[in-house]
């Protein structure tokens, strides 16, 4: 039997155990750890009014219960438990009727195994946190012991920290022809440094889940990163984290003639095929050639609200890409695993539903395997 608490939900939890289990990392709160050579210090994790905390357990066990504490052990409420098939089970804390210092308890019941507990660290609820930056991060696909496919949820941490540190990004393309240099293209981007206070440990592992998925917003503005944090220990419990990201929207972009839309668009050469669909919505269809594979599907939502987008090999299919929501006006990049052709089938079917949304889709397409004669 299993009974896994996500790394990467928004709370971290430790497993409850007998007094003579030897300590490690999991299974003892943050706050009580042994630090015979230093200070050992307290942390709340910080939530702000209004938010909704998903959490989930990958679990086989018969029952979960859920119950959220005040600070002094009083119980608050229990969160109904939602089961999301495969062995998924969610639930959410609304945190608009909280305010205050709080923790959550798991129980897992089961006829064979022995029961299990789980502790959230202490978090704490109020309007406003002054000094701190939000990190929100979801995912594509299922990965980190949650169900991100079919329940897509945000994580949110809330975290003593500072960008700072401006420095430029991007790529320059020249053409050097007999003395003559002409820029071909130029991408301008923007890396800032991203700075913690001193935090838990479990606390920089949690950042550094986060930054290994496919979305990071920082304050709501979505960034990316090339490099694992570098994480700082002092004399106590706690740790400073760093890292470098990037902002995804580039600021600006030259471009000579390459063949570029100048948009985010790929080049079409004899082994990149871009197959393009501008402001569709509905059923719509690309052919992709026998030869090729896809590599990416690129979306921008063109008008409305909001739009679902998925991708099979057959009508209303989505074995090539599951359904995503698109809300924002800026492009997503969706990484395609090598998707050749399916067998006798050179048809992309696409499935796009919005109420007055239509989007723009780019399949990128590269050759996999050469023309036959």
């Amino acid at each position: 039997m299993s009974f896994v608490v996500s790394k990467a939900n928004s709370l971290r939890f430790y497993e409850v155990v007998a007094a003579t289990t030897l300590p490690t990392f999991d299974n003892v709160k943050s706050g009580d750890e042994s630090q015979p050579f230093g200070q050992v210090m307290d942390y709340c994790q910080k939530f702000t009014t209004g938010e909704t905390i998903q959490t989930q357990v990958n679990t086989d066990y018969d029952t979960l219960v859920a119950k959220v504490y005040e600070e002094d052990g009083t119980l608050n409420s229990t969160p109904a438990i939602t089961d999301l098939g495969n062995d998924y089970l969610e639930f959410d804390i609304d945190m608009s009727a909280l305010s205050g210092k709080y923790y959550v308890e798991l129980t897992g019941t089961d006829a064979v195994d022995p029961t299990v507990i789980y502790r959230s660290e202490p978090f704490e609820v109020a309007s406003e946190w002054d000094y701190h930056i939000k990190i929100q991060y979801t995912n594509f696909e299922t990965a980190y012991n949650i169900d991100y496919t079919n329940n897509p949820i945000d994580n949110i941490l809330w975290i003593p920290a500072q960008h700072k540190d401006y420095n430029p990004s991007g790529t320059i393309d020249v053409y050097d022809n007999q003395g003559r240099t002409t820029k071909l293209e130029e991408e301008s981007g923007r890396n800032l440094e991203f700075v913690t206070d001193f935090i838990p440990r479990y606390l920089a592992e949690k950042i550094t889940t986060a930054l290994a998925h496919n979305e990071v917003l920082f304050n709501d503005v979505e960034f990316t990163t090339s490099k694992k944090p570098d994480v700082e220990p002092n004399a106590s419990n706690q740790v400073s984290l760093t890292v470098i990201t990037t902002q995804v929207e580039v600021i600006g972009l030259t471009t000579d003639d390459q063949g570029f839309d100048g948009g985010g668009g790929a080049v079409s050469t004899d082994d990149v095929k871009p197959l393009a669909l501008s402001g569709v919505t509905g059923a719509q269809t690309v052919t992709i050639d026998i030869n090729f594979c896809i590599t990416a599907i690129i979306i921008n939502l063109a008008s409305g609200a909001s739009a679902t987008v998925k991708a099979g090999w057959s009508v209303g299919g989505s074995d090539i890409m599951s359904l995503k929501t698109i809300t924002q006006t800026n492009r997503k990049t969706y990484n395609i695993d090598f998707a050749p052709p399916a067998a006798g089938n050179t048809t992309i079917y696409f499935t796009i539903v919005g109420v007055g949304a239509t989007v723009d889709i780019n399949t990128v397409t590269i050759r996999y395997k050469e023309d036959t004669p």
